[in-house]
């Protein structure tokens, strides 16, 4: 069941946090990990979810800029990937998220995981507006 909302959601926080622009992520850096943070707690599998809580939550206090939340989310794939027995990458996989258009991706991600009624897509709508205008 993952193929079908995994490439999904880690392309949404991946092309988010590339696309938005130092000024946006540093007056609404807080709102970002907590959009991170709650799709991360909500996922279409609980299980995916309670690991998210127990080894990946990002604290506020360990993210000071943009490429710091950058690297997490890429260290974060990595050993969600290494431990489903999957690829691991090296950092230079992150230049492919910066040809998705975040219009494109948000729309995608609205379609496909909207479905599954883990998150309340009002509440993650509302703050993807909010990237989604200022990127």
């Amino acid at each position: 069941m993952e193929e079908h909302w995994g490439r999904t959601i880690w392309r949404l926080l991946h092309v988010i946090v590339k696309k938005i622009d130092e000024d946006t992520f540093n007056k609404h850096k807080a709102i970002l990990i907590e959009l991170i943070n709650y799709i991360g707690t909500h996922l279409p599998c609980g299980v995916c979810s309670h690991h998210y809580i127990k080894e990946n939550y990002i604290s506020h206090g360990e993210i000071y800029h943009k490429e710091g939340l950058i690297i997490k989310l890429w260290d974060i794939h990595n050993n969600v990937n290494d431990s489903r027995k999957k690829n691991v990458y090296s950092v230079n996989v992150l230049d492919d998220y910066d040809n998705y258009d975040l219009s494109d991706v948000v729309k995608d991600f609205k379609e496909k995981i909207g479905k599954f009624r883990s998150m309340n897509m009002d509440k993650v709508n509302e703050e993807l507006e909010k990237f989604l205008w200022a990127h």
